[in-house]
């Protein structure tokens, strides 16, 4: 991580507003009650960050935590678009309009999300009917998601 990335969670960290009901433990004590004066009702207010870090002591968190940290995501989701039996939509050649089915979910053509899948598998149905052949017997195609190991 870059050291903007680590003074931006930093910053978050110390800027989140604790939730209502925040319970600390080991004897720390938080008031939520703010007292009322002549020009304004009790507040209840929750405190930002942890009030048990100060930035520097944030850092070295922050820090601690990236430690360490896998360079990849260990695990990455895809959107795609699954045939009975579990077939899968690849492109033939990048940048062309010849699609096949295909059973490795390696080679299938990944989307970001559910409706991008979906809106891409609506347009191949008017283009390429004839990929879609088996629905009338075996069942549709959906996009779903997949998770494997990078």
């Amino acid at each position: 991580m870059t050291e903007e990335q680590i003074k931006h969670l930093v910053d978050r960290f110390l800027s989140w507003h604790l939730p209502r009901d925040f319970n600390p433990d080991g004897g720390i004590r938080f008031s939520r009650a703010v007292p009322a004066s002549a020009d304004r009702p009790i507040i209840q207010d929750m405190p930002t960050g942890t009030n048990l870090l100060d930035a520097r002591q944030a850092d070295e968190l922050v820090r601690h935590m990236i430690e360490g940290m896998p360079d990849g995501p260990l695990e990455s989701f895809a959107w795609l678009i699954e045939a009975p039996g579990q077939h899968y939509l690849r492109a033939v050649k990048i940048g062309s309009n010849e699609f096949r089915w295909t059973k490795d979910h390696d080679e299938a053509i990944r989307f970001f999300s559910e409706q991008q899948a979906d809106d891409t598998m609506m347009s191949l149905r008017a283009l390429v009917p004839a990929l879609f052949g088996f629905e009338a017997t075996l069942g549709n195609a959906k996009a779903v998601e997949h998770g494997w190991m990078s």
